[in-house]
């Protein structure tokens, strides 16, 4: 994200944001093909979010396009090895996150596992889905007071709208 927002804003070359971007992928990808999956994901939607939220700028959006490709590309011909081992290696169970669904509750409730407060409210947190790995999503109050106040001293900058955004897809 950080690497597609320099180049957008110019900061760096194309040749340097396509050598950056296939590295981190390369990484993302031997990290786990997960993680490459929802950065993925996610970079989409962060570029749809900003393609329908500021119309102005469509045009440099649709620009980023060839150079993210280029860079998959390049991640691609590198880790082509791990990745035909990941498409054609053993086989797993797909489809199994959709039996942990974040409650909505969990974005201000803690579980056990948090450090401040975590106990105390362990008889909500105990009827969340999941193990302790599928309950990540506690946000806490103070860090939704920050995002709130940043939302209301900026909501008219067009970033913030795309950030917003992005934001409540990956929260649903």
């Amino acid at each position: 994200m950080l690497l597609t927002l320099q180049f957008y804003r110019r900061e760096i070359s194309r040749r340097r944001f396509v050598l950056l971007s296939a590295l981190t992928l390369a990484c993302q990808a031997l990290c786990g093909t997960e993680i490459l999956f929802t950065g993925t994901l996610m970079g989409a939607v962060a570029l749809f979010c900003a393609f329908c939220l500021v119309p102005r700028e469509r045009r440099s959006i649709v620009a980023l396009i060839p150079p993210l490709v280029a860079a998959y590309f390049v991640m691609a011909v590198v880790c082509s090895p791990f990745l035909w081992y990941a498409l054609t290696g053993p086989s797993v169970q797909a489809g199994q996150g959709i039996n942990y669904p974040a409650d909505l509750l969990s974005f201000v409730i803690p579980t056990p596992m948090t450090w401040l407060g975590g106990r105390s409210f362990s008889s909500v947190s105990a009827a969340y889905l999941g193990n302790t790995s599928e309950q990540g999503t506690y946000l806490g109050l103070p860090l939704i007071a920050i995002a709130i106040a940043y939302w209301s001293e900026s909501s008219k900058k067009p970033g913030t709208k795309v950030l917003v955004a992005v934001s409540l897809v990956a929260a649903v």
